[in-house]
């Protein structure tokens, strides 16, 4: 992360400062070796979940409908509709800090949605940093999204030519290994470790390289 910008605090229990700091000096002792240039980033989710408080809300309602709570009856009695607006406004007000936990969103947001939403991420981010805009075109970004547990590894046109994207799949699954066992710093520079050997191979470093992006980890919410 760049210096002078404040830590974010969703960051804090997946990677410190420190930890990002050696993130950083893998990028940078790779490139040494190799004419690729990485780039690596971690955002807090890729999936939208504007919608999981209501959607919170309605389970807890329905729930109450089948399982009832004690004394409802007599609620019931005294004034349904505003038992209704209480009760649904209480849920509602419980869900919005409950809908913030990743686990809750893994649970909730459907497999193949977070998958798709992460891989969108990733490209957009891909184009955003400028990667694709490299002398050679020999940039990759190393992407992870903290809430889906996912990674995606995506190349620019230079290197898909020697290296396919399957190519990255054990490097991918490194990395969320590395996230689930709370060491996603680790996974993170393993992963760059990786991929530098196997861009060295097909495009080592020469004297004309110049470092043309940042070497920085990369933060997004």
């Amino acid at each position: 992360m760049e210096a002078g910008k404040k830590w974010p605090t969703w960051a804090e229990s997946f990677i410190s400062e420190e930890e990002a700091q050696k993130v950083s000096e893998a990028v940078t002792k790779i490139e040494t070796k190799t004419s690729g240039e990485v780039v690596p980033m971690i955002v807090q989710r890729s999936s939208m979940t504007g919608h999981l408080p209501y959607m919170i809300t309605l389970i807890f309602l329905v729930v109450l409908l089948v399982f009832e709570v004690p004394h409802m009856d007599f609620f019931v009695a005294w004034n349904a509709t505003w038992l209704l607006f209480l009760v649904s406004a209480l849920c509602l007000l419980v869900s919005f800090p409950i809908s913030r936990l990743h686990w809750v969103q893994r649970l909730l947001i459907p497999k193949k949605d977070q998958s798709f939403e992460v891989e969108e991420r990733a490209l957009l981010e891909f184009y955003q940093s400028g990667i694709p805009g490299t002398r050679e075109r020999t940039g990759v970004l190393i992407f992870v999204s903290l809430m889906e547990r996912k990674a995606v590894v995506l190349a620019d046109e230079s290197i898909t030519k020697k290296l396919p994207q399957e190519t990255w799949a054990q490097i991918c699954q490194d990395m969320v290994e590395g996230i689930k066992k709370g060491k996603t710093a680790e996974g993170l520079v393993q992963a760059i470790q990786r991929s530098g050997e196997l861009l060295a191979q097909h495009f080592p470093h020469g004297s004309e390289n110049d470092n043309e992006l940042s070497n920085h980890l990369i933060l997004k919410e």
